[in-house]
């Protein structure tokens, strides 16, 4: 099921494995618009409180952490209110943004920006060189070795240096 490996003892588990984590196997996959409208809600309050939603969520759905709730699902709205709380959310706030219809635009909205960018997968990694115009950004699909990450900064780094990124041939780079 998606990036799930029953028992944890392939590429995946390997990888958690090296970063300090322990997977959870058992969270289920669901329909993720109401964690991502409260996400985006808790964002509107402030940077840090949508980035402690976000780890709040991915500690539950990925590690299955700090919460009793069973079964872990991103439509639980048991499971959004505990992470809501955790961020600093205001309950009852939260609670009606769950209710209500509120930032599904605006989140479907940054799903076709992001596919204009040319993201289609993840983890991807995006390098913006502001002074290099839009050219100036790189997309790189996939984990990326050190060696691939090296390459991308060293094209950009070269191309906000001249100044001129479609001389380099490298508006945008693909792993």
């Amino acid at each position: 099921m998606g990036w799930k490996e029953k028992g944890g003892d392939g590429r995946i588990g390997a990888l958690f494995k090296t970063a300090g984590l322990t997977p959870y196997w058992e969270a289920q996959e669901a329909d993720t618009m109401d964690s991502h409208r409260l996400a985006w809600h808790a964002a509107q309050q402030s940077p840090e409180k949508g980035e402690r939603m976000w780890r709040a969520l991915s500690e539950r759905y990925f590690e299955g952490k700090h919460t009793q709730i069973r079964p872990i699902r991103l439509d639980n709205h048991a499971l959004l209110l505990e992470c809501a709380e955790e961020a600093g959310l205001d309950r009852e706030e939260a609670q009606r943004v769950l209710t209500s219809g509120d930032y599904e635009d605006e989140v479907h909205a940054s799903f076709l920006d992001i596919q204009k960018m040319g993201v289609n997968s993840i983890p991807v990694v995006i390098f913006q060189v502001d002074a290099a115009g839009a050219e100036g950004r790189a997309v790189h699909h996939g984990s990326g070795s050190a060696a691939e990450f090296r390459s991308v900064l060293e094209q950009l780094h070269a191309a906000y240096l001249v100044g001129t990124p479609d001389a380099l041939g490298m508006s945008k780079v693909e792993q």
